[in-house]
């Protein structure tokens, strides 16, 4: 048995038990029960795997937005006092 055999169990076991407990319910109406079923999901996770993983990519993502944002505020100041720069030079001239 490989891994990969094993991971697939563990997703349609997984699977197999959100689907037990999410079918039964009934579909929300009022906002207070949509607040709720809203709350439950973000509570409980049947593997209790899939919330810090996702919480681990949205980390990585902001890290990933920040840097971009830091590299075009560096590139931006230096491509404005490289073209201040020239124009100095030419008033000079």
């Amino acid at each position: 048995v490989t891994i990969f055999s094993i991971f697939n169990l563990v997703l349609i076991v997984d699977g197999l038990g959100a689907a037990a407990k999410w079918l039964p319910r009934k579909f929300p109406k009022s906002k207070e029960e949509k607040g709720e079923t809203a709350a439950l999901v973000r509570r409980t996770s049947a593997t209790g795997i899939v919330a810090p993983a996702l919480q681990m990519l949205r980390a990585y993502e902001a890290k990933r937005k920040f840097r971009a944002g830091v590299k075009l505020v560096i590139a931006t100041n230096r491509l404005s006092s490289h073209a201040s720069s020239i124009s100095n030079n030419k008033k000079e001239d």
